[in-house]
């Protein structure tokens, strides 16, 4: 895979910032000395949470019309809307395989 460059001088817009995945993700990139500008549907949870370290965009994925004011001088989209950092069973649709089925797929015994 290659590797993608981004410099100092690039603005993150970074929706999904304060899940869990998000979080994370975040504080890595203010590590490495980014801007970032964080699209959230909650202004108050996001300072909570980055206590100024970020910018703050109020808006919604899923209305259009909330997003062209968090685009201005962004040069990256991060998105970790949906994902989480500590899988629980309620997402779990299907029950794992057990030991016998790992084996029945790995040596393809079914057929």
């Amino acid at each position: 895979m290659p590797r993608i460059e981004v410099s100092r001088e690039d603005f993150v817009l970074f929706a999904g910032a304060t899940g869990g995945v998000g979080q994370l993700v975040v504080s890595k990139l203010l590590e490495k000395g980014l801007s970032v500008r964080i699209l959230t549907r909650n202004a108050q949870k996001a300072a909570e949470i980055f206590n100024q370290k970020v910018e703050i965009a109020v808006g919604d994925i899923r209305k259009p019309n909330t997003l062209p004011a968090a685009m201005s001088n962004i040069t990256c989209i991060i998105s970790c809307t949906g994902t989480t950092a500590f899988p629980s069973a309620r997402w779990e649709f299907d029950s794992p395989p057990n030991m016998i089925e790992w084996g029945l797929a790995l040596f393809d015994l079914d057929q």
